[in-house]
């Protein structure tokens, strides 16, 4: 923060200092002694005249109280210039400054500071000077005369009260009465000189009052600022004063509102007031029989202080928890078991957010959430814990009860307010929807790790069956189905980083005896996802199944170049790609993929499998850009999936993969063969290529080739790996003799 020097030098008005205009305020930072002081800014031309450009001086404590004597840093000697240290708090405790002591000083010559006590001084010394003269000369004759009015004066004197301005009687003595003028004038210039100091502390705009309390006077000196500090009445004050009964009642009034006894004082919280709560700290110094306070109101502070604990522990939206300090709680209880009983934590997922947020805004997307955090406000009435986890997703612990009955009775009578809810949303009423999923502690779980885990399990199993409801923590169905929450993250890395590679499995053509292609089939890096069939559960559960889809392309295209490339796949020899029936890239992605790969895609054979069920729309889509490529058409897995003679009807190919349920044992199983005869009796009818997957034996080949088949892949053949190799010469021959004993 910037502040001009024209504004300190208004707010730091040296000429209030001495009656010649001639002192000076110092703004600087000292260290921990207060011996050694590096100036800031300086007003007043007393400093200029004195240090000239130096920004060090050097501090000494003199023999009056908070007075110190000041020279350059590094000069030895006496000081005739005085200054009054006043210590202030710049930062706060959260600051990387916080160490800095930053200071005020008020600093005048001496001769300026202590002229109007060494004419009082001198005053008094020529009066006391003239009486004692007085008294030897006229001693006898003035014995009777003035004795006894002295004495009355000295009584009167005794009887005044030091805290106020001394009016004593006149004794038509004029020394005696010279005498009486000057101990007024004294005892003016000390009220004079409190009030300056009052003065001074109201023009610093810091709202702090402070007080001087001792047992044996009668009354308690107060700043003006005290009053409206606390709330005391300033009728009660006489001058700045107040009875020290009065003030004692009130201290014990204002300790009943203590609320921290620390290091830095006494913090005491008020009545609430019109303007909002009410602060204040009180630091004091006992000091020979008297105690001298300082009471600051920190109402702004603590209000910061509470805003920033607030804004830390809550969610600004819904005003719930947020995860952390929800996360904070759990822990503490569970750090007393006891306290728990049977509890249930219950983790809620918003549907249908994504729709508001696409269709409508993310305004109403805010609303619909703020709708259902109301709805789970309802849950603090008992005794819970009630938090918002993410964007969609809330949590509400339900602790301390004895049976589950009771606890369910509580869900249920929230999930029909639930039911009931509505907010308005484009000229209508939108329901909210939600699912959730329970587990129970301690028959689900002991630990605040494991209830997490297994109500979440809960919450995914729910939003993959019956959406709309809450479903109870099943431990069977976890033991089957767990690896697709832990796989959730696996998946994620295994996306972001692309971590998977392709191994080659060569597809043989029987006409030719050569190398068509290589299926490429994809091995994923990640321990925990080793199988593609796992890969493709989990990416489906998450809605994922599009950025297998891109990963898939994108990897085995880069693979494929790769390897020939380096000379590995021969001139013609084609790629087979699976790829997903339900899902096509879209024209960017498609657009990416020609400009890295274009050369090489005319030898794409493009497989869509069976297993997934296929989008007429994505399929064509997918079937035209292959086409446009120039690459071929493949059916994988014929008679496995979903309405394989349609989709053979629907889709045409250039080549149809019969899967290895049906070529398994074919040369014993006369069912099997009848149904690769009618599938090669309509394939070759309408220009069709047969390929059979799965060959693991001479025989299974030797059959197959002697029914037409068009290409074989499988074991036998040669196994998938992640370099192409050239198939074995012996199953080369092979084939051939099988093919010329056909001819």
């Amino acid at each position: 923060m910037d502040i001009t020097q024209s504004y300190l030098t208004s707010l730091m008005n040296y000429e209030e200092l001495g009656v010649d205009h001639s002192g000076a305020y110092i703004l600087a930072i000292t260290d921990r002694e207060g011996q050694q002081f590096q100036t800031v800014f300086a007003s007043g031309s007393l400093y200029q005249v004195k240090f000239g450009v130096s920004q060090e001086i050097a501090g000494k404590k003199s023999e009056h109280k908070n007075i110190s004597t000041f020279t350059r840093a590094g000069e030895g000697g006496k000081s005739d210039l005085y200054g009054s240290v006043q210590p202030f708090s710049l930062y706060n405790t959260n600051t990387p400054f916080v160490g800095q002591q930053w200071v005020l000083i008020g600093l005048c010559e001496g001769k300026t500071l202590l002229q109007f006590s060494h004419q009082i001084r001198q005053i008094i010394y020529l009066c006391t000077v003239a009486a004692l003269l007085l008294g030897i000369l006229g001693a006898v004759l003035a014995s009777r005369m003035v004795a006894k009015p002295i004495t009355a004066l000295v009584q009167d004197l005794k009887r005044s009260d030091p805290n106020k301005p001394i009016k004593l009687k006149k004794l038509d003595i004029e020394e005696i009465d010279q005498l009486t003028i000057s101990i007024e004038n004294l005892s003016n210039a000390a009220a004079e000189s409190a009030s300056k100091f009052g003065q001074i502390i109201s023009t610093t705009n810091i709202p702090v009052g402070v007080f001087e309390y001792s047992a044996k006077a009668p009354s308690v000196f107060c700043s003006t600022n005290i009053f409206p500090i606390l709330g005391w009445p300033s009728e009660e004050q006489v001058e700045g004063r107040l009875p020290r009964e009065v003030f004692e009642r009130r201290m014990r009034e204002l300790q009943e509102c203590l609320v921290e006894d620390g290091e830095e004082g006494l913090l005491y919280r008020l009545p609430s007031s019109p303007e909002g709560e009410r602060w204040v700290r009180l630091t004091f110094l006992r000091e020979e029989g008297q105690i001298l306070g300082a009471i600051t109101d920190v109402s702004k502070d603590m209000a910061e202080k509470r805003k920033i604990e607030y804004e830390r522990d809550y969610d600004i939206l819904t005003n719930l928890y947020n995860r952390r300090a929800f996360a904070a709680n759990m822990e503490r209880l569970f750090e007393t078991p006891e306290v728990l009983g049977t509890a249930a934590l219950l983790m809620w997922d918003l549907d249908n957010l994504k729709f508001v947020n696409d269709n409508y805004g993310h305004d109403s997307g805010d609303r619909y959430i703020e709708a259902f955090a109301r709805c789970l406000s309802s849950f603090l009435s008992e005794q819970s814990l009630v938090a918002r986890r993410s964007g969609d997703e809330f949590y509400v612990f339900l602790y301390g009860y004895q049976s589950k009955e009771k606890i369910r009775q509580i869900i249920r009578k929230v999930w029909t307010q639930i039911g009931h809810t509505t907010f308005p949303l484009a000229g209508k009423d939108f329901k909210i929807r939600v699912s959730g999923g329970l587990a129970w502690y301690p028959d689900d779980a002991s630990t605040y790790e494991e209830l997490i885990r297994y109500a979440d399990f809960a919450m995914y199993s729910v939003k993959h069956s019956e959406k709309g409801s809450i479903q109870e923590f099943e431990r069977t169905s976890y033991q089957a189905d767990s690896f697709l929450v832990r796989g959730q993250e696996e998946l994620n890395r295994l996306i972001d980083h692309r971590l998977v590679r392709f191994a080659y499995q060569p597809v043989l053509e029987v006409a030719t005896g050569s190398v068509y292609g290589y299926e490429l089939l994809m091995r994923s890096q990640v321990e925990a996802l080793r199988s593609p069939v796992d890969v493709l559960r989990i990416a489906r559960a998450q809605s994922k199944l599009y950025q297998i889809e891109r990963l898939t392309w994108f990897e085995a295209m880069a693979s494929f170049t790769q390897q020939v490339k380096a000379g590995r796949v021969g001139p013609g020899e084609r790629a087979f790609i699976n790829s997903i029936a339900s899902q096509s890239l879209t024209g960017s992605d498609i657009t990416a993929l020609e400009d890295l790969y274009g050369p090489y895609l005319a030898r794409v054979v493009l497989e869509i499998t069976e297993q997934e069920p296929w989008d007429n729309e994505r399929t064509r889509f997918k079937i035209r850009t292959a086409k446009r490529w120039g690459g071929q058409l493949a059916i994988d897995d014929f008679s496995s999936g979903y309405n394989s003679e349609s989709l053979l009807i629907f889709l045409s190919p250039d080549i149809v993969k019969v899967d290895i349920t049906i070529v398994h044992d074919i040369d014993r199983d006369g069912d099997r063969l009848s149904l690769l005869e009618n599938l090669l009796s309509y394939a070759h009818s309408r220009g069709i290529k047969v390929l059979a997957e799965g060959v693991e034996t001479r025989a299974e080949m030797e059959t197959l080739v002697s029914h037409g088949v068009d290409y074989l892949q499988g074991y036998y053949i040669a196994r998938p790996q992640l370099e192409v190799a050239p198939v074995e010469p012996d199953i080369l021959r092979a084939v051939q003799a099988a093919r010329e004993k056909m001819q």
